[in-house]
């Protein structure tokens, strides 16, 4: 037997999402979620994360079956929302976007993103990430207590600290290595 729990999250990865498509968006599909975007959009829901409030879940049920929720709005927001600035960064935004991460920290890349002219928390993130190639995304971390990097997040394994018998917490069990363990 298995609980409900498990019976959910197995329905939930495989068998419900199957129906999702996965292929590339065709072009009746972009003509019709730019159309949607506008024709479900709410002035009155409007923020800056979805600048025309636009309610994704009615409209990739209703106009874009086999779409999800996500994929409607990623689409919208990373390619075809003309609100949004694709162009090259300037320096200008570089020095704003160094500013913003010094003051705000990495990883708060909606907020910073909120104060930057048209551009998604995404772009940021990314360009963030282009501007410091050692930078490694720990937020998460932070925010969990984590204050240890695990070895399997660094990038180089020349930063990898060497493991010591101190690394190991045997619940304060005393570890004697002999010489022939060696």
């Amino acid at each position: 037997g298995r609980s409900s729990h498990q019976c959910q999250s197995r329905w939930n990865e495989s068998v419900k999402f199957r129906s999702k498509r996965k292929e590339p968006w065709t072009k009746d599909e972009l003509r019709r979620l730019c159309l949607s975007a506008r024709a479900f959009s709410n002035p009155l829901e409007a923020k800056k994360s979805n600048p025309l409030g636009v309610n994704w879940v009615t409209l990739s049920s209703f106009m874009l079956p086999g779409r999800s929720t996500l994929s409607c709005r990623d689409k919208w927001n990373e390619e075809l929302n003309p609100k949004i600035t694709r162009s090259e960064w300037s320096l200008e935004e570089d020095m704003k976007l160094v500013e913003l991460v010094e003051s705000l920290g990495e990883g708060n890349w909606s907020k910073i993103a909120a104060q930057m002219v048209n551009r998604t928390d995404m772009q940021v993130r990314v360009r963030w990430t282009a501007l410091n190639p050692d930078f490694l995304p720990t937020a998460h971390l932070k925010k969990r207590g984590g204050g240890v990097l695990p070895m399997l997040l660094q990038r180089r394994k020349k930063e990898r600290p060497a493991l010591t018998v101190e690394d190991f917490d045997l619940f304060g069990k005393e570890i004697v290595i002999k010489d022939s363990d060696l």
